[in-house]
């Protein structure tokens, strides 16, 4: 796998709090999508870093998902 998609709800501060969780997690974001009512987030390792993507413990997947839910 070499990128998250992830919809969620537009509300005010969606897109600093995605930057933060992405930085701290090592990994890209990108606002794919913004609408009226969600916006599409894309996460993906950085473009440099082939061994994350291969790499099964201690994966860019894992950080981002420990970093996105302790910002929330």
């Amino acid at each position: 796998m070499t990128r998250v998609t992830v919809v969620v709800p537009r509300q005010p501060g969606v897109l600093p709090q995605a930057r933060q969780a992405a930085r701290a997690a090592g990994v890209e974001m990108t606002a794919e999508h913004v609408g009226t009512t969600s916006i599409t987030l894309r996460f993906s390792p950085p473009s440099t870093a082939s061994d994350e993507r291969t790499s099964p413990s201690g994966s860019f997947w894992a950080r981002l998902r420990t970093r996105f839910a302790a910002s929330s």
